[in-house]
């Protein structure tokens, strides 16, 4: 499963969809949802996925794109739990 996938199925409880700008996450974008995965100790599981999208004050939906990007950019990796976890270089 994929980074967006696994994030939307996380935060499938959470309310507002409106869509992504053409083109993805804006680099802006992607680094608050860095910040706000930092803050949650660089993990996303199903239990702190709301606090992360609140945190980064993006959508679910853009949350998952920037989570996507960052998979795609082997900056996020999907563990064998299904936990996203940001590479140590993000991390610090």
């Amino acid at each position: 499963m994929r980074a967006a996938s696994l994030l939307l199925a996380f935060a499938a409880a959470m309310a507002g969809k409106p869509g992504l700008a053409e083109g993805g996450p804006k680099s802006e974008e992607v680094a608050a949802f860095v910040a706000a995965v930092k803050t949650a100790g660089c993990h996303v599981a199903p239990d702190n996925t709301q606090q992360i999208i609140k945190a980064s004050g993006l959508t679910p939906e853009v949350a998952a794109a920037a989570a996507q990007r960052l998979e795609d950019e082997g900056k996020l990796v999907i563990e064998a739990d299904k936990t996203l976890t940001l590479v140590p270089e993000l991390c610090k």
